[in-house]
């Protein structure tokens, strides 16, 4: 009886360290504009993370507001160099078009279709992306 609770044990512990290191879980989206595209320079974007197995693709929505009092063409998407070199992947990007400006003291907004693939291996921490 001991023994088959000892094995019992083993393996749900076996299988709590392997369901671990087989995860990404990224707790964040964050986006920056260094460039001041559509006036996201001075404001924060964070997206709600996700948590997948690795080596999965994630189909990502994102909202892009336009702070400008005129209307902004988001030009590209790149990963900060620290997701890049964490074993982020980024594809299939589908830029919005022209957004309107900010005349009524609420942002228009446009959609920002990607694909992020994730790494091979366990990662914990935030995605961060970067406007152009």
């Amino acid at each position: 009886m001991v023994v088959v609770v000892v094995v019992v044990l083993l393996v749900v512990a076996g299988l709590a360290v392997y369901g671990y290191y087989t995860t990404v879980d990224a707790t964040a989206v964050n986006v920056y504009a260094p460039d001041n595209v559509c006036g996201l320079n001075v404001y924060s974007i964070f997206y709600t993370g996700f948590n997948v197995s690795t080596g999965a693709s994630v189909p990502l929505t994102l909202s892009v507001p336009n702070n400008n009092s005129t209307s902004c063409t988001l030009r590209g998407v790149a990963l900060a160099s620290n997701s890049s070199s964490s074993g982020f992947g980024l594809g299939d990007v589908q830029l919005p078009p022209a957004i309107p400006g900010n005349t009524t003291g609420t942002p228009a907004t446009g959609t920002l279709n990607v694909t992020l693939t994730v790494p091979g291996s366990h990662y914990t921490g935030v995605v961060n992306l970067v406007f152009r």
